[in-house]
């Protein structure tokens, strides 16, 4: 029974060595940004680097570049727009907490006034009650409490701490980036490598 390989020779697509050899590199680490599709899309004979790595790079050079280049009223709005957006979303997931709890505790009540009628039947009551009391979202209530009520710091000395944490997470995101680059265009050397060499032996069969 063919393979997925060899249904090419059977169907009379490949008739000879070297397009079977070609063919099977699609096995292989050399073409693995192929390995999702068919067997019909051919191999290239020369390969370049993945779009995503180079625009990761250049778009890190600009959040850099922007970080480094921020005024110090640039800043403060930043960090004003921050603060409103994380209390903005601590509001409202507090919110959605306290209704979800609502009707957990409705629910609580109801089960709680229930007289279970055997004491077999006290078992069922109880773990119906811990599975509610495990559910609700009490707990995080002082949690979102705190992000709501936080004061507004846009003191001199907040800002200047902003501004180095604004370029340390810049000059890591720029070093990562530009590590991933540089290692996608040497598996793409070594691959291109690869296939000259194997490319170059065919011409001896």
């Amino acid at each position: 029974m063919p393979t997925g390989y060899t249904s090419y020779i059977k169907d009379g697509k490949i008739t000879s060595g070297k397009e079977f050899l070609k063919l099977c590199t699609r096995a292989f680490g050399i073409a693995i940004d192929l390995k999702e599709e068919s067997l019909d899309v051919p191999t290239p004979n020369h390969f370049e680097p993945h779009p995503y790595y180079e625009k990761a790079y250049k778009d890190s050079l600009v959040s850099r570049e922007k970080a480094y280049s921020m005024t110090l009223e640039e800043v403060k709005e930043d960090i004003i727009s921050k603060y409103n957006d994380n209390k903005g979303r601590a509001e409202k997931i507090l919110e959605e907490y306290k209704d979800e709890d609502k009707k957990y505790l409705k629910v609580r009540e109801e089960v709680e006034k229930w007289i279970p009628p055997t004491p077999e039947h006290e078992n069922l009551k109880k773990f119906c009650l811990e599975q509610i009391d495990m559910s609700l979202n009490t707990g995080l209530y002082e949690w979102y409490e705190k992000d709501i009520n936080k004061e507004l710091d846009t003191s001199d000395d907040t800002i200047k701490k902003y501004i180095d944490i604004l370029r340390a997470n810049a000059d890591e995101k720029l070093k990562r980036a530009y590590k991933k680059y540089q290692e996608e265009l040497k598996r793409v050397e070594e691959k291109n490598l690869w296939m000259k060499q194997f490319l170059d032996s065919l011409e001896n069969m």
